[in-house]
């Protein structure tokens, strides 16, 4: 029983002699490391540290948590009013910016702001590749144009002028 404590013991300090290591070999790696490599770097630890979360087991998880509002407490309890009030403000910033993204409404493309409409005579021509005309003879209630309706009325006819063979709405 004495030999594998003492294998063991022998075990964990090898174990940290080669941690320590390799932390020292990292720091001599990262001073010498282009901006680029430092992003790359850190997307790999994010990437490493959520698959180590994902494969974590119900226990450890619950540890985890626990420790991180351990954390959390700690630091509230230290922190100045400054920071405080920095945290709260960020937080209600983070807030109206999810409530804001689930009440736009996807029946009205001039809402969301990752669209922008372009406004060519009657024809409105939106950047995610969809068309919608205001004329009801070829969009539905909702503003969209129906893919299997022919389109066949030209830019003059919207505006009322004599129409050309060339120019054709779609």
């Amino acid at each position: 029983m004495r030999k594998k404590r003492s294998r063991e013991k022998q075990a964990e300090e090898q174990k940290s002699h080669i941690r320590e290591l390799d932390g020292i070999y990292r720091a001599d790696g990262r001073a010498n490391e282009s901006s680029e490599e430092t992003e790359q770097r850190h997307f790999d630890d994010r990437l490493r540290a959520s698959a180590r979360r994902n494969n974590a087991s119900f226990e450890v998880k619950n540890q985890r948590q626990a420790t991180d509002r351990l954390r959390t407490l700690n630091s509230r309890a230290t922190e100045s009013n400054e920071q405080r009030e920095r945290r709260i403000h960020c937080n209600a910033l983070g807030n109206q910016t999810r409530i804001g993204a689930e009440t736009f409404d996807a029946r009205h493309y001039s809402t969301f702001p990752q669209i922008v409409i372009v406004h060519v005579a009657e024809v409105h021509i939106l950047r995610c590749s969809e068309i919608l005309l205001r004329h009801q003879d070829y969009a539905g209630s909702n503003g969209k144009v129906s893919p299997e309706l022919p389109t066949t009325r030209t830019i003059e006819e919207f505006d009322g002028r004599e129409p050309s063979k060339i120019e054709r709405v779609l």
